[in-house]
């Protein structure tokens, strides 16, 4: 009997965040053009954690945990770049360096703002 309550109760929570996830990006694609419905979806369900989401404030931190990884991952490119001198002009290099500074910064603040959420 708990098994089988334990296993309705996820599939409904399940369904719970699924629907949160659409309705969501629905009304954020309302507000940017429409294709980002299909981006809004894919980016937030690549994150298992939305599945546990059971409101928008939660489908929030998914959403900055996302942003802050893939900025985590670009930040990598960009320092591997430059370590190993892939650029071929200095206006590249500078570019890549304030490339840099900007996610670290970007990454820096959405941690703030996770802390402070």
């Amino acid at each position: 009997m708990i098994v089988l309550f334990l296993l309705l109760d996820g599939i409904t929570s399940n369904k719970v965040a699924n629907s949160l996830i659409r309705d969501s990006c629905k009304r954020a694609a309302k507000i940017k053009e429409k294709h980002f419905y299909k981006f809004c979806l894919m980016s937030i369900n690549e994150n298992p954690e939305s599945q546990k989401a059971r409101n928008v404030d939660d489908l929030i931190i998914v959403g900055v945990h996302n942003a802050m990884s893939n900025m985590t991952k670009v930040k990598g490119v960009v320092e591997k770049i430059l370590k190993e001198r892939k650029y071929k002009s200095k206006l590249s290099e500078k570019s890549l360096r304030d490339c840099l500074q900007l996610y670290s910064e970007g990454n820096d603040s959405l941690t703030k703002a996770l802390k402070m959420y």
